[in-house]
């Protein structure tokens, strides 16, 4: 399926923030932490939620945020839930608690190596994700997002494997010369691939970051063409809507 890679820029740029688990070895270092990112009035009142959540009085939450006690491996289940970890946070996580608790040397010699291994496969992870951000070259994602319909062909190829040009042009109502040319684009840019006559996503992709210009134009290209596909709707059978609505900060 077709990934969202305008926003993996911000998936991966947030695995360095404060609240990056995988920066910490101290269960306790991690939770003050994250309670200071947070705004002063927002930082009480989570303190009582994730005392509430750990199971645990305020008081005693206190003192494990000053390195006094030490969460268990169950009170680590329950603040995993509590900050929706992804599965190999939570491990991390519950090895890091296990450090806390660990009493010798040998022992806390033992989980640092299983973390700094845990560390390293994630790294591994990141920089092939990275990697294939970075297929298409700044001609091509010009063209790409030059309109609407090169997303559009683009997806099809996740719900039908027998495409034409003949047969895009009549799903989405383009010229045959546009479905042509968007065609061939796709299986040039290797964004498609084609295999005994069936078309499949290929192993390229288009990325781009909060800060480009083409990430307007994609906006703008899906915003015309819905108020475009307004003029053609069938009242009887299709909806469009638009709602004002008004939302408290909290």
């Amino acid at each position: 399926m077709i990934k969202d890679f305008c926003q993996l820029s911000n998936i991966l740029g947030s695995r360095k923030s404060m609240n990056d688990i995988y920066q910490y070895r101290s269960a306790s270092l991690y939770l003050k932490n994250y309670l200071l990112t947070l705004k002063t009035s927002k930082s009480r009142g989570a303190h009582k939620d994730l005392a509430q959540a750990l199971r645990i009085f305020p008081s005693y939450l206190s003192l494990i945020l000053s390195g006094e006690r030490t969460l268990n491996l169950d009170q680590g289940i329950l603040l995993a839930e509590y900050l929706k970890l992804k599965i190999s946070e939570r491990r991390y996580l519950l090895r890091v608690i296990e450090l806390d608790r660990a009493q010798s040397k040998s022992l806390q010699d033992e989980i640092n190596s299983e973390l700094n291994e845990i560390i390293s496969r994630e790294s591994q992870i990141v920089q092939q994700v990275e990697k294939m951000e970075l297929s298409l070259g700044a001609e091509d994602v010009a063209q790409f997002f030059s309109s609407w319909t090169y997303s559009a062909v683009h997806l099809l190829a996740a719900i039908s494997q027998s495409l034409t040009p003949q047969s895009i042009a009549k799903i989405l109502k383009l010229s045959l010369e546009e479905a042509k040319k968007i065609y061939f684009f796709l299986l040039k840019t290797g964004l498609w691939t084609k295999k005994d006559s069936k078309i499949e996503i290929g192993t390229s992709f288009i990325h781009i970051d909060q800060s480009s210009n083409y990430l307007n134009n994609h906006y703008a290209n899906w915003r015309l063409k819905a108020i475009e596909r307004h003029r053609s709707m069938n009242k009887d059978q299709e909806l469009a809507y638009s709602l004002s609505v008004a939302l408290s900060e909290k």
